[in-house]
């Protein structure tokens, strides 16, 4: 067996705390390689839970292709399982330039479309006043749509309370229109800042020339007011780059106080020169909130799906189920296209998009409906317990002939094999779920007729992910049901040891642990107070100076009592099948081996900011 240096091994994996009215899972870490076991539980208060259901939401719409002013549309759609009120404003909040009121009936969704001229955000690198403010007197599910013939896309919207500082943007290549390049199809990619806070600073880093030339990779800033957008489109000009106008995948953005950050295209193909251009959007989650592991599932009707794999950090490893590995940095990004159900996994956080193809891809199979569309999916630790969402089909006031719009919808579901007896859709039992590719997971691929649609888990537990889309001549949409955005702590770990749920560190080695910007600090009942795991010596008497941190909320409490359990290089296979069992806080953690042996207890108290 190939021999390693000493290493401290790190074993991730999930715990449910003791108390039964909570779900918030916390992150087991085991110490292991000369230093054994480690156990932790905490207490919860409510504040570590949060989803895309809120009170609060600041979204915008990027720019669309326009091709018949008289029917483009924006709309936003609020679902909610009570009655409740809600109040669209658009603009400062202390002088919108629009406002009105809304009620939304319990267990159904209500749709509102609002004047696009002042919704939608027009060009590139302009502070505009289009940041559009929902709120409402009970927790809602919200999304928002961009519609233009042939063109639309959705995304759903996240509550203020879930959004943070730093993002990267992934869109798609511009393919233009030779035919019409300035004002028709394929124009640029795009990304839009919305600021939730006044005096708001963001610094940005495009990855291409951006519309008004500024250079990819500089830095630049802008401050925000509430209310205020920034859209910055990628370079469009005539004659100096119609080959590919820029991909603004990878841009990154930072900034000083929350704010909501959306990606795609004004109009392109998936993938380049294949007819049909569709808009692309969708709200991008905080590095905070991306994850390590993925189980993708095909659209229906569908030749193949394509997929983007983006990294925020440098020198991660990406392992995709049958292909070799991957390694990327900061900013970079892979693309592959599949048949079939796939596994990603990741040592560092990583964000994945999945694209419908455009209409002439594969039109053989799918009778000559659908066109590109963008969603991003949920790492598998942030799962959902329910859903409420409604399909999309041509507004009201659209009528010509030639237009055939949607003619299909879909849910996707994807939920543990052993959570499947437990979903339901609109009160019925899901039956049609299959194996995915992946053990003690399974799928399902639904038909659904138009209207509002629930999906929950009536065992309660947060159990399942769901996107819906629809296609229809060169016509289509999709979008994500819901994310979850309970507070995790992100320890790391290598994909190459063990799979996905190993880290190792060698001597010298030091370990951040990234509990996100909801915490001030950290203290240790030993009065550390950094969040650096560091390995300053090899031997078995353990780390020099425990320096752990996690992810709780208000003040919670961290338990962690470290064993000695030795393993050598040549007897890690022994550790493998080393089996943990869980109690009460107060009792112990026992191993297969029965060698423990408890050499200290810390507290940690995490400040919630």
């Amino acid at each position: 067996m190939q021999s390693y240096c000493p290493v401290f091994l790190f074993l991730l994996t999930n715990i449910f705390p003791v108390q039964k009215n909570i779900s918030l899972k916390l992150i087991l870490i085991l110490i292991v390689f000369l230093n054994g076991f480690g156990e932790v539980a905490a207490q919860d208060n409510g504040f570590c839970h949060k989803s895309t259901e809120g009170q609060e939401f600041w979204f915008g719409y990027m720019e669309n292709r326009i091709f018949r002013a008289e029917f483009h549309t924006v709309l936003v759609t609020v679902a909610s399982r009570q009655n409740t009120n809600f109040r669209i404003t658009i603009g400062p909040p202390g002088e919108p330039n629009y406002n009105r009121s809304f009620n939304v009936r319990a267990d159904s969704a209500l749709t509102v479309e609002l004047p696009w001229r002042t919704a939608e955000t027009f060009g590139s690198e302009t502070i505009r006043n289009t940041g559009i403010r929902l709120t409402s007197d009970d927790p809602v599910s919200v999304y928002a749509t961009n519609w233009d013939p042939n063109s639309t896309d959705n995304s759903v919207i996240y509550p203020v309370a879930n959004l943070g500082n730093e993002y990267f943007a992934i869109c798609y290549d511009p393919y233009v229109d030779p035919e019409n390049p300035l004002t028709g199809n394929g124009r640029n990619s795009q990304f839009l800042i919305v600021a939730t806070e006044d005096n708001t600073t963001v610094i940005i880093k495009p990855s291409k020339v951006t519309d008004q030339l500024i250079p990819k990779d500089s830095i630049f800033e802008v401050v925000l007011s509430r209310g205020q957008v920034f859209q910055v489109q990628s370079e469009n000009d005539p004659g100096t780059g119609l080959t590919g106008q820029g991909d603004l995948t990878g841009s990154y953005i930072y900034a000083d106080k929350p704010v909501a950050f959306f990606s795609g295209a004004l109009s392109t193909t998936v993938p380049r020169g294949f007819r049909g251009w569709d808009h692309l959007y969708e709200q991008i989650p905080p590095v905070q909130s991306w994850g390590r592991e993925y189980l993708t599932v095909p659209l229906k009707t569908r030749a193949a799906d394509r997929f983007r794999i983006l990294t925020a950090r440098n020198k991660t490893t990406v392992q995709i189920s049958g292909e070799p590995v991957i390694y990327l940095d900061a900013d970079e990004f892979y693309e592959f296209t599949t048949l079939e159900t796939k596994h990603i996994l990741s040592d560092q956080p990583v964000l994945v998009a999945q694209f419908s193809q455009s209409r002439d891809v594969d039109s053989t199979k799918t009778g000559g409906n659908g066109d590109p569309f963008m969603i991003i999916l949920n790492p598998l630790n942030r799962l959902v317990k329910t859903a409420i969402f409604q399909t999309y089909d041509t507004p009201n006031n659209f009528t010509d002939s030639t237009y055939f719009g949607i003619q299909s919808n879909f849910v996707n579901i994807l939920a543990p094999s052993n959570e499947t007896i437990n979903i339901r859709l609109d009160n019925r039992p899901v039956i049609e779920f299959k194996p995915h590719a992946v053990a003690g997971w399974s799928y399902a691929q639904l038909d659904i007729p138009k209207g509002t649609h629930i999906i929950e888990n009536i065992a309660g537990n947060n159990s399942f992910t769901a996107f819906v889309y629809g296609f229809g001549g060169y016509e289509s949409y999709g979008f994500n049901t819901g994310y979850n955005f309970d507070l995790q702590l992100d320890l790391g770990e290598n994909i190459e040891f063990f799979e996905h749920d190993t880290l190792l560190l060698c001597k010298g080695d030091e370990l951040i642990l990234d509990a996100g910007p909801q915490f001030d600090y950290y203290s240790w009942s030993n009065t550390a107070t950094t969040q650096t795991i560091s390995v300053v010596q090899e031997d078995y008497t353990g780390l020099k100076q425990e320096r752990m941190t996690a992810a709780f909320c208000a003040i919670q409490f961290l338990y962690m009592r470290v064993s000695l359990l030795p393993i050598w290089a040549n007897d890690l296979r022994r550790f493998v099948i080393l089996k943990k069992y869980f109690y009460q806080r107060s009792q112990i953690m026992k191993s297969i081996s029965g060698k423990t042996k408890w050499m200290r207890l810390f507290q940690l108290n995490a400040i919630f900011g």
